[in-house]
């Protein structure tokens, strides 16, 4: 097995990152030169379509679905739901995701 380039401390510190919902993890896997392996065979397929190729065989030889290179992401602004769930969470420090989940319903917060 080979060698990692980075640390135990550096990994957490990336996907601590990415998990915070500020950056893609496209934009946080090129910051830090790691490979983003969907990214990588949706260009090969860009590249193939460019040489007429069509997509559907394209799609089959960079082995990715095809419902994956036409997906266009639609980001949230989650931030207001994101503020309400940590103040539940520093309210009632005990309450699990569904407790709060519907504390949020109850209240008609969240859809």
């Amino acid at each position: 097995m080979q060698k990692s380039q980075f640390t135990d401390e550096q990994i957490v510190a990336i996907l601590q990152q990415a998990g915070k919902g500020e950056k893609t993890i496209a934009v946080v896997c090129r910051q830090h030169t790691i490979a983003d392996p969907l990214a990588e065979r949706q260009t090969l397929v860009t590249q193939a379509q460019g040489r007429g190729v069509s997509e559907r065989h394209a799609c089959r030889l960079a082995t990715v679905a095809r419902s994956s290179v036409r997906h266009k992401p639609h980001p949230r602004d989650d931030r207001t739901l994101r503020g309400q769930l940590e103040t539940i969470k520093q309210k009632y420090p005990r309450f699990g995701i569904p407790r709060t989940y519907a504390l949020l319903r109850a209240d008609g917060q969240s859809g």
